[in-house]
C-alpha cells in the first residue's frame, strides 16, 4: 500500500504543469535538484538549462567538492575511485558525466554525483592525437580525418 501511495504522488507531481515544476525546480538547493531531476526525468526537459557546476578539489583525496554558480553554494561528495583521484578532467557533458585521465593516458567516464564509471579506451588509441615534451598534442591535419575508435 505505501508504495502505490508513494507512485501516486510521484505521478500527481509529474503532472504538474511545466511553469509550476520549473518554479519548484528554482527555488531547490544543488542536491535536490539532483533528487528532483531524477525522479522526474521526462519533466526536466521543460526546466531551464541549469548553469554548470565546478569540480574543485575537496578537503580530503576521498572527497571533491561540488560548487553551483546558479546557487552560489558548494556541497561535499565522496571521490569516485580511481576515476578522480589523481586525475584530471578532460572535459565533461550536460548531463554531469566528466572525461578523467591519469598520469599514464587511462582515461574514464565518471559520474561525480552517483559515482557510476566507465574505463575508456587510452588516449594513446585516439589517432588524431601525438604526445610532445609530456603532453599529448592535437594534430590538426589528421583531426578530420580520423577513423572512430573501435570497441
Amino acid at each position: 500500500m505505501r508504495c502505490r501511495k508513494k507512485a501516486t504522488a510521484s505521478a500527481a507531481v509529474a503532472s504538474l504543469p511545466d511553469d509550476i515544476l520549473a518554479n519548484i525546480h528554482g527555488r531547490l538547493s544543488l542536491l535536490d535538484r539532483l533528487a528532483f531531476a531524477t525522479v522526474f526525468r521526462a519533466s526536466c526537459a521543460a526546466l531551464k538549462p541549469e548553469m554548470p557546476w565546478l569540480l574543485l578539489r575537496g578537503h580530503t583525496l576521498e572527497t571533491a567538492t561540488l560548487f553551483s554558480l546558479s546557487d552560489r553554494c558548494a556541497t561535499t561528495v565522496s571521490a569516485p575511485k580511481p576515476a578522480l583521484c589523481h586525475h584530471v578532467v578532460l572535459g565533461s557533458s550536460s548531463d554531469g558525466w566528466l572525461v578523467t585521465a591519469d598520469d599514464q593516458a587511462k582515461m574514464r567516464l565518471v559520474n561525480p554525483v552517483t559515482g557510476e564509471q566507465r574505463v575508456l579506451p587510452a588516449i594513446t588509441t585516439i589517432t588524431c592525437l601525438f604526445e610532445q615534451h609530456g603532453h599529448f598534442m592535437l594534430d590538426l591535419k589528421r583531426f578530420g580525418r580520423a577513423q572512430p575508435h573501435r570497441v
